[in-house]
């Protein structure tokens, strides 16, 4: 069957989403921010070929870890997005299909009366 994410990790207090959002958002600050010099300083040295740089390489991996770690702190606050947009869709689509049925149900009357 299948499940919605928030109803596999359920829907945290406010106190636990804000706290990892006090987590989350430093580590991906960070991590863009590392990964962000890491390509600034390569394209300053593309004219240098040969002059590889590894601590270059591990500072963006470094930056691409953190920001794939703060993705698993982003998950309480993305399952609440989830959980508002599911209930905001439901409630357009439930009124959409009932001024469907309303529409035809008003034309077929409509039609019937006229023979």
């Amino acid at each position: 069957m299948n499940k919605r994410s928030y109803e596999i990790i359920g829907l945290r207090h406010w106190n636990d989403v804000f706290n990892s959002l006090m987590i989350a958002l430093p580590l991906a600050a960070g991590g863009f921010l590392l990964c962000y010099l890491v390509w600034r300083r390569r394209k300053d040295q593309s004219n240098n070929v040969g002059s590889g740089f590894r601590l270059l390489d591990t500072l963006g991996y470094a930056g691409l870890l953190m920001m794939v770690v703060s993705v698993w702190y982003f998950l309480p606050l993305i399952a609440w997005i989830e959980a508002i947009l599911v209930g905001i869709f439901t409630v357009i689509f439930t009124i959409f299909i009932f001024f469907l049925v309303l529409f035809f149900g008003w034309a077929w009357i409509s039609q019937n009366i006229r023979r």
